[in-house]
């Protein structure tokens, strides 16, 4: 099967110009800036796409091929890559570079009126090209046999030649009648052609509006599909920043039931250290009264002296053994209301520190949104948070923890008093201590 690639790409060419002429105005410019209507470009592809494909399948002269064809293979790229730039550049630029399509259109039908022969099979349906190819050879073979008329010497002996050129002649002017015929026919083909390529205009036109309207729906449904997922950022910011509060806010809770516990347990100490002050000092108080009472009546005053001597005595070993039992009695008391107070302090710094880590989360997320365009800021609230939030809160309490208020005074003392002052202290006392003394 015979090939034709160069009417294969003069055929993409006219497709291209197909697309873009209902965008042209009916006439523009060709060479000498002639305005033509539109419809006669087209024309002009469809007859050199006949005659170069006819070249292509028929046995054209070799010296006229030879001669004429190699301008058609260069050509044939220049129109191909003109309709390629028109449609990068659109109708518009198409509009102003006419005048070069019709040059290179012409360019190849120049050629091709050398270079397609007129056998009886020429150029059926409707890719015949129109009659000017056609007079050219006509005109070529009547130079010819005017030449021959001209040489009057050979009339005689070429008269039959002659009679055979004008029967030719003859029989290409009836070829003619069927070339106008035929194209007639192609012209009204094209017309059907274009009627119904104005009906596809009207559907590809329902189409794009029909995709226009989908498009616009598409946009809004992305738009509600965005407003969604904004709302759904915004609930799962403020549920997470819910929860974290709530945590923090249920710490300070339980720790503010300790607090109120310890501080029952406090007043029940300090009401039970009072009872037992007020009694032992009532005990304190009738034993000194036995003692003067003891002292007056004794008689004389040698014997007073002793007895004195002897009250005070065991005063001095009542003294002892009730402070004994004094400490020995109120100590648990003593050491349970200092730890009661000493933990209602800490619940109370803890439940402090767990507030302020609630307000924080609460705020975060405000604060947040308020320093979204400031990238420094965003980091600083960021590193902020992981810190606060992130903070052990035992950090509050103190770290060297006394065991009991001897414990703290001791640990006080010894902040304020070195250990060589502390010995001579402690001589001294034991020096006083002494018999005698």
């Amino acid at each position: 099967m015979t090939t034709t690639p160069q009417a294969d790409q003069l055929r993409d060419a006219k497709t291209k110009w197909d697309n873009l002429a209902p965008s042209l105005p009916e006439s523009v410019a060709v060479q000498g800036n002639v305005q033509v209507p539109k419809t006669s470009l087209t024309d002009w592809f469809g007859i050199v796409i006949a005659g170069v494909e006819r070249v292509e399948r028929g046995t054209p002269d070799p010296i006229l091929k030879a001669i004429y064809w190699q301008n058609v293979i260069n050509t044939v790229p220049q129109v191909v890559g003109h309709m390629n730039t028109a449609t990068q550049n659109g109708a518009g630029w198409l509009q102003g570079t006419t005048p070069q399509l019709q040059a290179f259109l012409w360019s190849i039908r120049s050629s091709l009126t050398w270079l397609i022969p007129a056998p009886d099979d020429f150029m059926t349906g409707d890719r015949a090209p129109r009659i000017a190819e056609l007079t050219a050879q006509a005109d070529e073979i009547i130079a010819i046999a005017s030449r021959v008329s001209d040489s009057e010497r050979q009339l005689n002996a070429r008269l039959s030649e002659a009679e055979s050129v004008h029967a030719e002649l003859s029989t290409v002017a009836e070829k003619i009648n069927g070339y106008e015929r035929a194209a007639i026919t192609a012209n009204t083909n094209a017309a059907a052609s274009a009627t119904t390529a104005e009906a596809e205009k009207q559907k590809v036109d329902a189409h794009v509006a029909e995709l226009d309207s989908a498009v616009a729906k598409q946009r809004d449904l992305f738009k509600h599909f965005e407003d969604q997922r904004a709302e759904v950022e915004a609930t799962l910011q403020g549920a997470s920043r819910v929860a974290l509060a709530k945590s923090f806010e249920d710490r300070r809770k339980a720790l503010a039931k300790f607090q109120y516990f310890w501080a029952v347990l406090f007043l029940f100490g300090i009401c039970l250290l009072t009872g037992i002050g007020i009694y032992l000092g009532n005990s304190v108080l009738e034993e000194a009264k036995a003692a003067t009472a003891a002292v007056a009546a004794a008689p004389g005053a040698a014997s007073t002296s002793a007895a004195i001597a002897v009250a005070s005595v065991k005063a001095s070993q009542s003294n002892l053994l009730f402070s004994l039992l004094r400490f020995l009695i109120l100590a648990p008391v003593v050491w349970l209301t200092w730890f009661a107070a000493r933990q209602y302090g800490h619940s109370q710094r803890l439940g402090e520190d767990y507030a302020f880590k609630s307000a924080a989360a609460h705020a975060f997320v405000g604060y947040k949104e308020e320093m979204a365009d400031d990238e420094n800021m965003l980091k600083m609230l960021r590193e902020y948070a992981v810190k606060n939030f992130g903070a052990n809160p035992i950090r509050v309490l103190s770290k060297n923890e006394p065991v009991t208020p001897l414990n703290d005074l001791f640990d006080k003392l010894m902040d304020k008093v070195t250990p060589d002052k502390m010995a001579d202290l402690l001589r001294d006392l034991i020096e006083k201590a002494k018999p005698g003394k």
